[in-house]
C-alpha cells in the first residue's frame, strides 16, 4: 500500500499504532570465538516495541540456528547478496534422513557414504560426502531474551 493510500485508510491513527508498527528495537546475534576474541554480528532482525511473543523469539532463534549451523562448503557454494546470505540460500546443506530420525540409529543407506549419527547436526551434509571432504559446522549457541 503505498503511503498516501495508506493515510487516506487510516485517517485519525490510533495511538497505539506507532508503538505496535514503528521499529524500536534492534536483535543483533553475534558469533564469536569462545575467548570472545573475535566477534562478529551475523544477523539483525528488526522488531516493534510492542507484540513480540514468546513464540516469534522461539522462531527468530531456531531460524538464525539453522543459518550458523550451515557447513564451512556449503557457506563457499551459497547464493549471497552482497555477501549477505539468506536462509533459503542454506537450504543446500542437507544432513538429516528421516529413516535415521525415525529409527534413532544410522540406516544402511546412510552407514554406507560414512554417517556416523542419526542426529541431523552431528552428521556430515550431502555435499560434504559427495565431496569426500570433512563437513565443518560448528555452533555454540547463547540466547537471552527478556
Amino acid at each position: 500500500m503505498r503511503n498516501i493510500e495508506f493515510v487516506k485508510a487510516h485517517p485519525v491513527p490510533k495511538s497505539e499504532f506507532p508503538k505496535e508498527n514503528v521499529v524500536t528495537e534492534a536483535n543483533v546475534t553475534y558469533s564469536s570465538m569462545t575467548d570472545n576474541g573475535v566477534a562478529m554480528p551475523v544477523s539483525v532482525t528488526y522488531k516493534p516495541k510492542a507484540g513480540k511473543t514468546g513464540e516469534e523469539m522461539k522462531e527468530q532463534f531456531l531460524n538464525e540456528v539453522e543459518l550458523l549451523r550451515t557447513c564451512h562448503c556449503c557457506i563457499k557454494a551459497a547464493a549471497s547478496s552482497q555477501r549477505i546470505i539468506d536462509k533459503p540460500a542454506t537450504a543446500i546443506c542437507k544432513s538429516a534422513c528421516q529413516a535415521c530420525i525415525e529409527s534413532a540409529s544410522v540406516c544402511n543407506t546412510c552407514h554406507a557414504p560414512g554417517q556416523l549419527n542419526h542426529i541431523p547436526p552431528l552428521r556430515a551434509c550431502q555435499r560434504c560426502l559427495e565431496a569426500n571432504v570433512q563437513c565443518s559446522q560448528a555452533v555454540v549457541l547463547v540466547l537471552a531474551s527478556d
